[in-house]
């Protein structure tokens, strides 16, 4: 752990850019693989007195455990392939990737989701999450239980394993229920759902709930004041799928994706490209503006036209409307 006091004014400027949260950031912790010929990151902070402060960590996890609630802590994260799952709600802490792309700094665990927990006014850039790759493979890369003033930017998601219900970007629990899951006053922008070496893609992109076509326990999810935006999304099944009660949605939008499939349908969605579903009622608030989306059956389904605007969809193999469509139920 390093005192903000003794910090270069360089970097503490730059890590204030990068939160949004200006002068007010708590203590700063650092991550990096051990020193080796191809990773001098460590040897670095040493030479510059860090490793007098406190340890140098070389997991993210351990970095977050020792971190304090609701003080806006600080994590940096150096280039390396880590393996250890995050499993800690982050409130008020703010994990920063320090890589040349997000894809150098990648955290993928063998058994469990790269990051589980509940986020609360915290910010997560710069980081690469992979899920699971040998068990659990249904479970998400990045799983949020909930989502309270928080921000997911310019974060890369890759699938660890294929299934037909693995998944990029998850709000709330792995499977069905009454679990009163939201995203509430957050972004997930700017972000890579990509695809892993050997065309692997996951199967479902950004999903509220579990990986299914139907959830009977939507009307226990929901998103309010939120953006899903500027993301690139390739998934097999659906690219966006909103399980959440009809009824809500105010101020919440889904605006400027790219939304495809991968090699299983020559780059189209097998299903729903955006798709919000709770029990056969269109939902009647979140907005659908200006994406690109490319799917086999519906482009854009579940949301009541006047919500659904500039949108361009390639649909059966590329037939669509060039200015947008009307949603489907």
């Amino acid at each position: 752990m390093i005192k903000k006091r003794n910090l270069d004014p360089s970097l503490v400027n730059w890590i204030m850019n990068q939160t949004g949260i200006g002068p007010g950031i708590g203590e700063i912790f650092f991550v990096a693989p051990e020193s080796s010929a191809t990773s001098q990151y460590r040897t670095q902070l040493q030479s510059m007195g860090v490793e007098r402060d406190n340890v140098i960590y070389t997991e993210p996890a351990t970095a977050i455990a020792k971190t304090t609630d609701y003080r806006n802590d600080v994590v940096l994260i150096y280039p390396g392939a880590y393996t250890t799952g995050i499993a800690d709600d982050l409130t008020a802490i703010h994990l920063l990737g320090l890589g040349a792309t997000p894809y150098n700094v990648s955290i993928a665990s063998t058994t469990a989701s790269a990051y589980a927990g509940t986020m609360t006014d915290s910010v997560v850039k710069g980081i690469s999450f992979f899920s699971p790759s040998t068990e659990n493979t249904t479970h998400a890369a990045f799983r949020a239980e909930r989502m309270f003033g928080s921000v997911v930017d310019n974060c890369h998601f890759y699938a660890g394993a294929v299934a037909d219900t693995s998944t990029a970007f998850r709000i709330g629990s792995e499977t069905t229920g009454n679990n009163s899951n939201r995203m509430y006053r957050s972004r997930f922008t700017n972000n890579l759902i990509g695809t892993k070496w050997s065309g692997l893609n996951f199967y479902y992109g950004v999903t509220f709930g579990p990986a299914t076509s139907t959830d009977s326990y939507a009307r226990y999810r929901w998103m309010q004041d939120s953006v899903i935006a500027y993301n690139n999304i390739a998934a097999e099944y659906y690219g966006i799928l909103l399980h959440v009660i009809y009824t809500t949605g105010s101020n919440a939008i889904i605006h400027h994706n790219n939304v495809h499939g991968g090699l299983l349908l020559n780059g189209q969605c097998a299903n729903s490209a955006i798709r919000a579903y709770d029990r056969g009622h269109d939902n009647k608030l979140i907005k659908v503006y200006d994406n690109r989306v490319s799917a086999q059956t519906d482009g854009i389904d579940g949301f009541d036209t006047q919500n659904v605007m500039g949108n361009i969809v390639g649909k059966g193999g590329g037939e669509g409307t060039p200015v947008g469509e009307s949603p489907t139920t």
